[in-house]
């Protein structure tokens, strides 16, 4: 599903109730502090329901959680992650051995190819891409206002060049 960069509910939430500093405050913000507050549109139901899907996702066999794990250890890792090495490579510090779920839209795609049955997960996914495709669409309504303090149009094709790389 292709990202609608700016039009989402998250952003219009975010506009609306003034929840990003103007642009030249923001850069201030991530000038001194290394990062700048926005709070998050994102229900905490959704947020429970990302979890509860995740926690009953770790019930499965370690065989079948296998199965959603596509491109470790590449950038284009993505689905199940378990992390079973001591170091990272692209730190140098070791992990902390805990389970991540990267989702990007074309797990979907990769899961049909794999013949991957998701069943019961199906709405945990759905609710992953939502989060998301608003996470996304609230990275790219931050990178316009820091572009209108330095004049670069030229971020939001950076954004879009580097849309399908890890959403933190």
């Amino acid at each position: 599903m292709p990202v609608k960069v700016l039009k989402s509910k998250a952003c219009q939430l975010i506009r609306e109730s003034r929840r990003v500093p103007r642009p030249s405050l923001l850069v201030e913000n991530i000038q001194r502090d290394r990062y700048v507050r926005v709070q998050s549109p994102t229900s905490r139901s959704l947020v429970n329901r990302i979890l509860n899907g995740f926690t009953a996702f770790l019930t499965e066999p370690s065989e079948i959680r296998g199965l959603w794990t596509f491109n470790q250890d590449e950038p284009t890792e993505m689905g199940y992650l378990p992390r079973s090495r001591p170091m990272n490579r692209m730190t140098g510090r070791p992990y902390d051995h805990k389970d991540v779920f990267h989702f990007k839209p074309e797990l979907w795609r990769h899961l049909s190819e794999r013949g991957v049955f998701v069943g019961e997960y199906k709405s945990w996914l759905a609710d992953l891409e939502f989060l998301y495709t608003e996470a996304v669409n609230v990275g790219a309504m931050l990178t316009q206002e820091i572009a209108k303090v330095y004049n670069k149009p030229s971020l939001n094709e950076m954004l879009k060049a580097a849309r399908d790389r890890h959403v933190l």
